[in-house]
């Protein structure tokens, strides 16, 4: 005996990794500006290589420049495949053609990203009025299911129970919200039921009064993966992306009905499957800041412009695992600079002391001269580099003290290393790290960049000493720097 009780969204999709799939799509395509010209052709998509429509003649006529073949770079192609989905092709260039005017003609073009569902005949109707995302660790960093699975004393019952759970909506400003939402499918039926599957996927609904451009939508996506990252301590990734756009709504009955359109770009490094998100792997889940999670999410969002600098070169390095090693410590340490000059402004004397000395330095220079001087003298009340860094690390700590250790000595072989790799002085190289200990400051300065992060997000210091505390990353590499302390492996 099985019972299933269930309630469902008939608009939603069935949120499997198509993404991670190669598309094929065989049918007509054209050029907006020339609806009667359709040419046949097919579209082959994959997130590891983007995408390449290979087309049985041309969209356009040949043109030449000096002998030379000029290539179509259109911005919109549209399509219709031979199952009837409204295909269309964005930011698209032609990187082949064969034949001429006494032969067949074949071309191929890049295809960059491609929405299935709706037809955009310009760049300024790409506007969409919600945008929902399925991302990588998703499912396990929320951690929330609406099954309920008995087993009766009888051996041979189970009654598995379902219910979709409630969304939860997280004001961002007076313009946007985020839904953390939870779409799901359900059983079909058969002649001989053998089986009976019911799948539950979480994402992520962008919503906004009105409709917004593509880029505003895509803002949003990334800076929400960037916050996924932060706090499974994994690289996260978009998967599947479907919006709502006014451009395909139908009537029905009293209101209107958006048929989703799926979106499809080309991504690296995405992985083949989600399996290896854990909550004891992650920094904090869903569940740890549950209590937070509003104020939590709005802090992600207040901070992001003022921190955008720290965060593009910290994620840079999460997203960029092939960089060289040196880029990536170059890049933290950097960052690292960049979030001291951002929450503390500290300056080597007050401010008006300092124009004063200024003044009365410039006025003692030769007219020549002044013009140098002054720019010399431009961040002159700066604090070094060495400060912050020392400055940055005490007032860390206790957060994250297995791995800073001794914080004046760690400054001193990131000041060191990093002046010895940016200006490749042969008198510095002593002082410099090793490649063997450049891994291992490397590894330090991250965690450290990631204690900063964690903390702008309002926690509190005690709470994200805690959350470190519990990880079994963080045990594990506290353990890997305490062996290499003590000399034993």
């Amino acid at each position: 005996m099985v019972s299933c009780v269930a309630s469902w969204n008939t608009t939603t999709a069935d949120w499997e990794l198509r993404s991670l799939n190669k598309l094929r799509y065989r049918g007509a395509w054209w050029l907006p500006e020339k609806d009667t010209k359709r040419v046949p052709g097919t579209l082959l998509f994959s997130h590891e290589e983007g995408g390449t429509l290979s087309l049985d003649g041309s969209l356009g006529e040949m043109t030449t420049v000096m002998g030379e073949p000029v290539m179509l770079q259109p911005k919109i192609i549209l399509g219709i495949s031979s199952k009837g989905e409204l295909l269309t092709l964005y930011d698209c260039f032609e990187n082949h053609r064969t034949g001429g005017s006494s032969g067949l003609v074949t071309s191929r073009f890049y295809v960059s990203r491609f929405f299935k569902g709706a037809h955009f005949t310009s760049p300024e109707l790409v506007r969409f009025r919600s945008l929902s995302v399925h991302y990588t660790g998703l499912d396990e960093w929320v951690n929330t299911s609406g099954f309920e699975i008995l087993y009766p004393k009888e051996e041979e019952d189970v009654i598995v129970k379902y219910k979709r759970p409630a969304p939860i909506e997280i004001p961002v400003d007076e313009n946007w919200t985020v839904v953390l939402n939870f779409s799901c499918t359900y059983p079909s039926r058969t002649r001989v039921q053998t089986e009976a599957v019911i799948r539950q996927k979480a994402y992520v609904t962008i919503r906004t009064a009105g409709e917004r451009t593509l880029d505003e939508y895509l803002d949003f996506v990334y800076d929400i993966r960037d916050f996924l990252t932060l706090a499974a301590m994994d690289t996260v990734y978009p998967l599947d992306i479907h919006a709502l756009t006014e451009i395909n709504k139908e009537k029905m009955n009293e209101g209107w009905y958006y048929p989703p359109v799926e979106m499809y770009f080309r991504q690296l490094e995405v992985p083949s499957s989600s399996s290896g998100f854990y909550d004891f792997f992650m920094l904090f889940t869903f569940y740890d800041i549950y209590d937070q999670i509003r104020s939590v999410i709005a802090r992600w969002f207040e901070t992001r412009e003022s921190l955008r600098p720290v965060r593009d070169l910290y994620f840079g390095t999460l997203y960029n695992p092939e960089a060289y090693l040196q880029q990536k410590f170059l890049s933290l340490a950097q960052a690292l600079e960049s979030y001291h000059r951002t929450r503390v402004k500290a300056l080597e004397s007050p401010e008006d002391e300092h124009r004063k000395r200024k003044a009365r330095i410039l006025d003692k220079a030769d007219q020549q001269d002044r013009s140098w001087l002054e720019e010399k003298l431009r961040w002159s009340n700066e604090v070094t580099f060495r400060t912050r860094m020392k400055d940055l690390l005490h007032d860390l700590s206790d957060v994250v003290p297995e791995i800073i250790g001794d914080p004046d000595k760690l400054a001193n072989q990131v000041v060191d290393t990093r002046n010895y790799l940016t200006h490749y002085d042969p008198k510095l190289k002593d002082q410099a790290a090793s490649v063997h200990e450049l891994m291992e400051i490397t590894e330090r300065l991250k965690t450290v960049l990631h204690a900063c992060l964690t903390a702008e997000l309002g926690l509190g210091k005690s709470m994200v000493r805690f959350l470190f505390a519990k990880n079994w990353r963080y045990q594990q590499m506290a353990a890997r720097f305490k062996r290499r302390q003590s000399g034993t492996r």
